[in-house]
């Protein structure tokens, strides 16, 4: 019976995933930065119809991104997001191909969020009821539909369980580390500035460590298998960040997309009700404080978390104070993400408390409640979605289709390639040297490369080419390697011969990189392994225990 509810609750998330996406329909539109996380799609897309399967995951955009060898995979994650490409090998479109990825995201963030709210309650009721809440929080929607943020969308999967492995390490069974090496990891591998956002209230949730009542002994086994957990982590996302790390000094931090003015990117505190906090998880932070004296110790906590949460968002923070050490998270408004975790919570628990004091037991008012609630829910974001398509340009499926593979981004290129952007998309040898008599006749990207035909009618021995260096490039003329330098604008500098060249680009796996992808593939064999033993060895007590 017990399955049998579980199994009609997913249907109710499937069927709302499906709904939420009806309004976008026949309605394609972009903005903001999602032509950026449809790239990596696309590009193993262009290989994958050209049955080149071992070409899928990249290093550089050579299809994409204006074609010049962007190093988009190289400081931002799309591991998560692969997945998605079974739809684009049944040939549906980038355009079919993004909704329906919605429908994944949303139906996993609504089973995320169920499956640790009952865990930490022992309740499907309050699990359902936090679930909805968050599926349709307003700051998750905005990011989905108005943003555009698949990265960050997708990180919503995982929040939950992250927070979930670290409630386990620092209030229940600390012997459950690993769950919290997992979620961290994946959301490593999908959106690092999520990762920034959750460390502080990691960090903010330690002091549950000192309130709960426990020997120091117990105290510091948890702090010891939190940070067991957190290496482990690191291990298993290595594969990314030893690239990213890399990368990110041999242009000595200094990216193109500059810093963000953190004070100025916070919400105004008259905007806070309504624009970014739902008035549903207003109402919930009601409930919250009138039954605070019901609540446990580590409810309160949550509660004061999410009060923390919403003034991080605004600009009452001394946000200047933490400007250089947190410009990385750009808007203050992603703790959204962690307040619509913690509403959602605590409001599963409230519910309970709730039920239990206006004897709320029949079910057929149990019914009643949870169908206003969808209602509601779905009546707002249809409210929402019409909003966005009065204010949203709406293109065509085929526009779509092109914008998102041809729209050029230089935010992780070196702040001293700012002078040469304009150039780098037009490919072009004769215009990067201008003073020099060349005559170009032929250029072609493939998987990790690029191909330039020059003619050299004069003197010159070394020429600069329309494409950024990074470690892991190697340059080929006329079927040689020679070597390879970088200018003041970090454009790759090679040598040439008098007549014709034929140059050849081509990014290879560094050190680095190669041994990043065996640290993390060991890692995960080995998690996996330990994983599976630890839970035969249980099935087995259970088993003997239950032939006795």
């Amino acid at each position: 019976m017990n399955k049998h509810k579980s199994f009609v609750i997913f249907i109710i998330f499937f069927v709302l995933s499906l709904l939420m996406i009806i309004p976008y329909w026949n309605f394609p539109y972009i903005v903001n930065d999602l032509p950026y996380h449809l790239a990596p799609l696309n590009e193993a897309n262009y290989f994958i119809q050209k049955h080149q399967w071992f070409n899928i995951f990249s290093s550089i955009s050579t299809k994409t991104m204006g074609e010049f060898g962007y190093p988009e995979n190289l400081f931002y994650p799309s591991f998560t997001y692969y997945p998605v490409l079974i739809f684009r090998i049944i040939h549906l479109s980038a355009f079919r191909t993004y909704l329906l990825s919605l429908i994944v995201i949303n139906f996993l963030a609504f089973c995320s969020m169920y499956i640790v709210t009952k865990k930490l309650t022992n309740s499907k009721k309050a699990a359902l009821f936090s679930s909805i809440v968050y599926g349709f929080s307003q700051y998750k929607l905005n990011d989905m539909y108005v943003f555009q943020n698949v990265a960050e969308s997708i990180a919503f999967i995982l929040v939950p369980i992250c927070f979930y492995g670290l409630y386990q390490i620092i209030c229940f069974d600390y012997k459950k580390w690993w769950i919290l090496s997992i979620g961290l990891s994946l959301l490593i591998l999908t959106h690092v500035l999520s990762v920034v956002v959750l460390s502080v209230f990691m960090l903010l949730s330690l002091g549950m460590l000192f309130i709960k009542k426990s020997s120091w002994q117990v105290k510091l086994k948890r702090i010891f298998w939190l940070i067991v957990a957190g290496i482990v982590s690191l291990l298993l996302s290595v594969i990314f960040l030893g690239p990213l790390i890399q990368n990110y000094l041999s242009i000595n931090g200094n990216l193109l997309m500059g810093k963000s003015i953190l004070f100025t990117n916070a919400v105004n505190i008259n905007n806070v009700i309504g624009a970014s906090v739902g008035l549903i998880e207003v109402v919930i932070i009601i409930m919250a404080l009138v039954y605070f004296k019901y609540l446990l110790t580590f409810y309160r906590y949550i509660l004061v978390e999410i009060f923390i949460s919403i003034l991080l968002i605004t600009n009452l923070f001394p946000w200047g104070l933490l400007q250089s050490i947190m410009y990385p998270i750009q808007f203050p408004v992603r703790f959204l993400a962690i307040t619509n975790f913690l509403v959602a919570l605590i409001g599963g628990k409230c519910l309970l408390i709730l039920f239990s004091r206006v004897s709320y037991n029949n079910k057929s008012k149990y019914s009643l409640f949870f169908g206003g609630l969808v209602i509601l829910e779905l009546c707002i974001f249809t409210a929402q979605a019409e909003m966005n398509r009065r204010n949203l340009p709406k293109i065509s499926v085929d526009e779509f289709n092109l914008r998102s593979s041809q729209i050029s981004y230089y935010d992780y290129l070196p702040k001293n390639a700012e002078p040469i952007i304009n150039k780098l998309d037009k490919h072009s040898i004769p215009l990067m040297n201008k003073a020099s008599n060349i005559k170009q006749s032929g250029y072609s990207t493939s998987y990790n490369a690029i191909h330039y035909k020059i003619n050299n009618g004069s003197r010159i021995k070394y020429i600069n080419l329309p494409n950024e260096y990074y470690p892991g490039f190697h340059a080929y003329v006329n079927n040689k390697e020679v070597p390879i330098k970088s200018n003041k604008n970090n454009a790759i500098n090679i040598p040439i011969q008098k007549g014709r060249n034929d140059i050849d680009i081509m990014y290879k796996s560094t050190i680095t990189q190669i041994i990043s992808f065996w640290i993390s593939i060991i890692s995960w064999i080995i998690l996996i392994s330990f994983i599976s033993y630890k839970k035969f060895i249980n099935f087995r007590i259970k088993h003997k225990k239950s032939n006795k």
